[in-house]
């Protein structure tokens, strides 16, 4: 059949093209394409779809939906795809996007409300059927325009954003950071350090608010020299986290007296802080020992492997999206509120002394 009909390079095959090599109508094409359940003899149909099949035929997404179709794109919005945590979380809901048959559509909004802001228009007049969201952004406007009627179903995701009693899988970050901080003083810390990018989002600022909890309970002062927080820079050569956690572990070195032990804000921050450090010298755990945040692969890759605690991001992400595809099926179902459990993962990065 492919001698009968020539499609010119570069133009894509139509209707018209299959009615041409199958010799029908393009109405009888259209029919058999869209599944319109008008009565076709088989032989027809079978005639067709080889057709289509030979001039290697893909339908137009938008043509389907302005005859009353739906959209099957997906809109995922995180703050930064270099983040190994955040790679793995959109890996998990772009495999599960495709295998119900949607387009994921991934964003990143590079640490930048603005940005976000700007994403989620074009997100909601690009018409996706729904959206998934770790926001950063603190202005209420933005998810407000998530939540009106005849917006899309919404799924947020890592960061919680207060006031919100949507769709949301969330993670207890005050636990982790309550958990992490109290390992090292279990094992012998006092004088600890708590290293992060600016605490300009609920995750990070939970996670603060665990680490002085367990400070207090311990009854240990959290001097003021001992939090170090710096904005993380995007200048666009390199994971801002690994290159701001060399820049931490600078300042610490400017420091009088290094500090027993280090809780950093995620893996990738501690990771920064390692590879300065060793450059410099200090031996881990041997001369300090350090605690990250996450469960990256690379914390169980790096030397020593790093203690952490485990916020599962392909778990988070698989939760998320089949969330989503529940309330695109039944728009009526009722909010739910998940909340992940962290774990300890204990590797080689904290030295153990006797408890004080």
């Amino acid at each position: 059949m492919a001698e009968e009909t020539k499609i010119k390079k570069g133009k894509r095959p139509t209707i018209l093209d299959i009615a041409r090599l199958a010799k029908v109508s393009p109405a009888t094409v259209s029919r058999v394409l869209n599944d319109t359940g008008y009565p076709v003899k088989q032989e027809l149909r079978e005639r067709i779809r080889e057709a289509a099949r030979e001039l290697n035929y893909r339908p137009n997404i938008f043509s389907q939906m302005l005859k009353g179709g739906t959209n099957r794109e997906i809109g995922i919005i995180v703050p930064d795809l270099l983040n190994p945590f955040y790679a793995q979380l959109v890996s998990a809901v772009a495999k599960q996007c495709v295998a119900h048959g949607f387009a994921p559509i991934v964003c990143s909004s590079f640490d930048s409300p603005k940005l976000e802001e700007r994403q989620i228009d074009i997100l909601l007049r690009q018409q996706v059927s729904g959206i998934i969201l770790s926001s950063i952004s603190d202005n209420e406007e933005s998810i407000k325009k998530l939540t009106e009627p005849g917006a899309p179903p919404l799924i947020l995701f890592d960061q919680s954003h207060e006031g919100f009693r949507g769709n949301i899988v969330s993670f207890d970050f005050f636990k982790g950071g309550y958990m992490a901080a109290n390992y090292l003083i279990q094992c012998g810390h006092r004088n600890i350090a708590f290293v992060s990018h600016t605490l300009d989002r609920s995750s990070r600022k939970q996670i603060f608010d665990g680490f002085c909890k367990a400070l207090a309970d311990a009854g240990i002062e959290l001097r003021e020299e001992m939090v170090l927080i710096r904005p993380a820079e995007q200048d666009g050569d390199g994971d801002v986290h690994f290159n701001n956690g060399r820049a931490l572990a600078q300042v610490l070195l400017e420091c009088d007296k290094l500090p027993d032990a280090i809780m950093a804000i995620n893996d990738i921050t501690a990771i920064g802080i390692m590879d300065s450090l060793a450059q410099r010298g200090v031996k881990i755990p041997r001369d300090l020992s350090i605690v990250g945040f996450d469960n990256i692969p690379m914390a169980a890759m790096v030397s020593p492997g790093l203690t952490t605690i485990h916020q599962p991001a392909l778990e988070t992400g698989r939760k998320a999206v089949e969330l989503l595809f529940q309330h695109i099926d039944d728009p009526e179902l009722p909010s739910t509120q998940i909340t992940i459990q962290p774990e300890l993962v204990v590797r080689h990065s904290v030295k153990k002394g006797k408890k004080q």
